[in-house]
């Protein structure tokens, strides 16, 4: 049985960052998604792929994700994929918000769905 390495969780440069706002039971706090810099190094059994560190930040809270993909540009992908599955997740909780330039992101990726389908 091969054994390969642990993915790293190590976060890169960031190279795009957005705040959202978020309502939580009524209280105001910031949540900024930040990028990090795609980078070649998830071993696998047929050489190496690649992964795209994401960084979320609430308060002194810090959560680290990671896309992984076969280059840089289907990881790049799969991070935006994520950021929008975490987003709409958060937005489902009860009583909370998460909002970009005033509006419910939710209700913003419905509607760009709605009008463009899934990429």
């Amino acid at each position: 049985m091969t054994h390969l390495a642990p993915i790293s969780n190590d976060f890169t440069s960031a190279i795009a960052t957005r705040e959202f706002d978020l309502v939580q039971e009524g209280v105001n706090s910031k949540l900024r998604v930040e990028i990090g810099l795609p980078i070649q190094d998830v071993e696998t059994l047929s050489g190496m792929d690649w992964r795209c560190p994401i960084r979320f930040v609430s308060g002194t809270s810090v959560r680290i994700q990671r896309a992984c993909g076969i280059d840089s540009v289907q990881t790049l992908q799969l991070a935006f994929k994520l950021i929008e599955y975490d987003l709409e997740k958060l937005s489902k909780l009860q009583n909370t918000q998460v909002q970009f330039l005033g509006e419910s992101f939710a209700l913003m990726a419905k509607a760009y769905r709605g009008k463009f389908g899934e990429i």
